[in-house]
Order: structure tokens, then C-alpha cells, then sequence
């Protein structure tokens, strides 16, 4: 997409889900205050300096794009919000200044440290889930009402970290310092910063939470990730019963063969995302969240209209059919699920990784997965056709809608779907 924005008055702009060739049209709209550029494929830092001469922001998102430094928009000075989660962020000093900060969340980054937060005395919220820092002392003196660090390196039980985390509980903070390991290795030690590769969904908490899959996006489990975001992280089987509620992609009960194949492990407790309850895909999500598929996108939600990318969705699906795991980490961290997906001849494309996933896409590659080699229209009638889908509002080519974005929710059905119902539970290689 090729921004033609001039309306000189707009204070507000959500372009979040469009590929975006240049920013540049955006330094018209100087009064533009709120803009939101989450998934659009951001990667140059030179389109960011753009961003830098909007001095009326006061909330930017990027989330789940493929950034490495915020200096080109360090001058903003009014920022009291930034959402940068799903980014290759390792270092914060750009922003260091930024003291009037209230809301920030980094989460799914590569960040070590938070010395650049020690005069954030206004954060009222931060999120930096899913990276690798260790000590809080930087920012002890800090009180946040809101702080999320689940799946960091911080040692709970040390001196330092122990003190702080007692200051703001006592001060009614809410804060999650869950999941910490202490000595989980930094992957990117020698990788450039420099444009290339993309951010682990899951996601999704992929988010990712990928995941967040990991982050996630959400994070797939990276995490995409959060998938992976989301994100996001990885597994498979079948799971909670399910309301009986029907939702697309088939019911939320179990199927197919899934009394002969063992469950993927329950890895961790269930997650109470404040944005899933009474949604069609909410079993589906905590089944997926509890097996380690998929994470959130931090802030305690899971996002699940949010639109998942092609390498999101491929580490999702490898990792439940036990195709790969998630260790070693390769560098960019989908490297190693195309490697192995090219390999098994899958119609998969690492030059688009990053680029949102077709409906089309998805059956496409999960048909290649059953050892079928099949394109749009027959790899649909194939999943059709097998139960692996019941499509959108309909159990037709045309019910299907091929040429919708693939959502969170989406993803996480299409997986347990595959688990629970495909005749092959592993990854089968297509014949040459």
C-alpha cells in the first residue's frame, strides 16, 4: 500500500494489517496525535524517521512489524504511549528520554536491560514479556500500577530482584514475574542489527503471547511467539470439551481418530485472556495456550481476531505435529521451520514470511502436510472434505472464503483440528 494521506486535519489513523511501502505522505498530517501501524511490514528503520517528524504523537503502535531501533523516533516528546511489542528491539536507550511515558509495552523484543527506564517515574503500565532481561534494579525505584515480565531471565529469589518486585506488591501493583529461567541463552549475540529476518509470534504472551503466536502473534511459541504470537510456541491434541458451540472451521469437540493418538503434554496452567470469554474459538485457544502452541500479546489478551503471518502459522503447525521443536533457536527464528518445510517440498514462501497467511495458503499447506499436493480450490475441498474445516459460514468453496486473512482464532482451530482429526498426526513429505 502506497499512502496518499493529506488530510491535514486528521488526528487519528489505523492502518494496522496493510503493507505499507513508505510512511513518508504521513508527514503532512502534522496534527495526527493517535496512529496505529501494527503488521504492516515495517522494516527499514529510514521509514521510521518519518514517524519522527509527527511531533504531535502522543500513542504509536508498531507492534508485529520488523524493527531493530527506535532512534528515529526519539524526538517524540509528547509520547505518553508506545506499543512496540513483536519487534527485533534489543536496546531502549533511544527512548531513554522519553520520561513522560505512561503506558509502554515491549514485550516479544530481544531486550537485555531496562537501564533506559530508570527515570520513567510516570510509567504507569509496562509490558516486556518474552525478552531476556535479568535484573530490576535499573528500574526499582519505579512504581508502576500495571508491570508484565512473565518468560524473562529473572532470578526470583535474588536479593535485588526480590525487593523491587515486594515494593510494588505492597504498593498494590499488579505484576507477573511468571515463567523465568534464569539461564535461558541469548540466540542474537552476533546477528547484525540490521534489517532482515522477523519477529517470533507468538507470539504470542504469541503474542506471542503469534505468541506472542507469541507471542505469538501472538506469538507461535518463540514468542510469536508469541503465534509467535503472536506471537506464539507450539503444541497439539485434543483438549477442554468445548462449549458445543460452532465456530468456523468445524466444531470445538474432539474427532477423527484423536482416541488413538497420545495428547501433546499440558506444559502449564490455563490463562484467563480477558478478551476470549464466550468466544467460538475459546476452548480451542486455552487448549493451544495450555500445550504451549500459542502465548498472548501481553496485557493479558490474546487478540483473536488479530491476522496471522505465514511463518506464525508454519511454526504452530510443526511444532504440534511434532515436526521440530522449538530449541535450538535458529537466526531469524523461523529459519529452521523453512528449512524443514522446503524440504518436505511444502508450498511454503520465506520471502514473504512476515506477509499475513490466505485461508487458501493454510489448506494449501496442510494438505501438503497429509502428503497431498494440492493447490487452491482442491486443497479447500480436501480439507472440506476430510473435516478438517467446516469453513466460515458454510462447508463450501465458496463458504470457505479462501481469500480471507487467516485469524488467530483461525489458526488455533485449523491445529487442533489437524491433532485431533487428520489421518497423519506428523509431517509427511511430499513425493518429488
Amino acid at each position: 500500500m502506497t499512502l496518499c494521506v493529506n488530510w491535514t486535519s486528521l488526528s487519528e489513523l489505523n492502518l494496522s494489517g496493510n503493507p505499507v511501502r513508505s510512511l513518508e505522505s504521513l508527514t503532512a498530517n502534522t496534527l495526527l496525535s493517535h496512529l496505529h501501524l501494527n503488521q504492516v511490514n515495517l522494516r527499514e528503520e529510514a521509514e521510521l524517521r518519518h514517524l519522527g517528524r509527527l511531533t504531535n504523537l502522543i500513542q504509536l503502535s508498531i507492534r508485529n512489524n520488523a524493527i531493530h531501533d527506535l532512534t528515529p523516533i526519539s524526538g517524540l516528546s509528547r509520547m505518553v504511549a508506545l506499543d512496540a511489542g513483536g519487534n527485533f528491539i534489543a536496546d531502549l536507550s533511544p527512548i531513554a528520554s522519553m520520561t513522560q511515558m505512561r503506558t509502554l509495552k515491549v514485550d516479544d523484543n530481544r531486550i537485555r536491560d531496562l537501564e533506559a527506564l530508570k527515570n520513567f517515574y510516570d510509567l504507569f503500565i509496562l509490558d516486556a514479556q518474552d525478552n531476556w532481561i535479568s535484573s530490576l534494579k535499573p528500574i526499582e525505584n519505579l512504581v508502576p500500577h500495571e508491570v508484565y515480565l512473565a518468560r524473562n531471565r529473572i532470578d526470583t529469589e535474588s536479593a535485588d530482584n526480590t525487593t523491587v518486585i515486594n515494593r510494588w506488591l505492597v504498593r498494590g501493583s499488579t505484576v507477573d514475574v511468571s515463567d523465568q529461567n534464569p539461564g535461558k541463552p541469548y540466540p542474537y549475540e552476533d546477528e547484525a542489527a540490521a534489517p532482515g529476518g522477523d519477529p517470533d509470534p507468538a507470539a504470542e504472551d504469541g503474542a506471542g503471547d503469534a505468541g506472542s503466536a507469541t507471542g505469538d502473534t501472538g506469538s507461535a511459541a518463540g514468542d510469536t511467539g508469541s503465534a509467535a504470537d503472536d506471537t506464539g510456541s507450539a503444541a497439539g491434541g485434543p483438549g477442554d470439551a468445548g462449549s458445543g458451540e460452532a465456530g468456523p472451521d468445524g466444531s470445538a469437540e474432539n474427532g477423527g481418530d484423536a482416541a488413538e493418538w497420545e495428547d501433546l503434554p499440558i506444559i502449564r496452567g490455563r490463562h484467563l485472556f480477558a478478551d476470549i470469554a464466550g468466544h467460538w474459538a475459546e476452548a480451542d485457544i486455552q487448549w493451544a495456550y495450555e500445550r504451549g502452541i500459542v502465548n498472548g500479546i501481553g496485557n493479558g489478551k490474546f487478540d483473536p481476531t488479530g491476522i496471522t503471518t505465514e511463518e506464525q502459522f508454519l511454526k504452530m503447525l510443526l511444532i504440534a505435529m511434532r515436526g521440530l521443536t522449538e530449541e535450538p533457536v535458529s537466526t531469524p527464528w523461523s529459519r529452521k521451520y523453512y528449512e524443514f518445510a522446503l524440504a518436505y517440498g511444502y508450498p511454503v514462501w520465506p520471502e514473504q514470511r512476515s506477509q499475513p497467511i490466505t485461508r487458501r495458503a493454510v489448506a494449501e499447506l496442510i494438505a501438503a502436510t497429509q502428503g497431498e499436493r494440492l493447490t487452491g480450490n482442491d486443497a479447500i475441498q480436501y480439507l472440506l472434505d476430510k473435516g478438517l474445516s467446516s469453513g466460515k459460514t458454510s462447508a463450501t468453496i465458496e463458504g470457505y472464503f479462501g481469500d480471507d486473512y487467516l485469524t488467530r482464532a483461525e489458526a488455533v482451530r485449523f491445529i487442533r483440528n489437524v491433532i485431533t482429526k487428520a489421518e497423519h498426526k506428523t509431517p509427511q513429505r511430499l513425493s518429488t
